[in-house]
């Protein structure tokens, strides 16, 4: 969060125990949009080891922006920058 914080964008941690995809679909209530990284399984680990993005994906009633691992972060500040640039508007 601080080095959201240093590039503009407002950030908050949140740590939480619980169902993880429960806890973050109830979590992104009070968000205006919940971005997550998917390591981009297929086939068969996919279907053994399930996605928690998956779960968030089809249950959440806020936006969900999915990047793929290494550029989550670049993605997450972008998107996020844009948005509260919006709001201030």
């Amino acid at each position: 969060a601080a080095r959201l914080e240093r590039d503009g964008v407002p950030a908050r941690v949140l740590l939480e125990s619980g169902v993880p995809w429960d806890r973050i679909v109830q979590a992104g209530l009070k968000a205006d949009l919940v971005v997550m990284g998917t390591p981009g399984r297929t086939g068969l680990s996919r279907v053994l080891l399930g996605s928690v993005t998956d779960k968030v994906v089809q249950r959440s009633m806020t936006p969900v922006l999915t990047v793929r691992g290494a550029e989550l972060e670049a993605v997450a500040v972008a998107t996020a920058r844009t948005a509260t640039e919006a709001l201030l508007r």
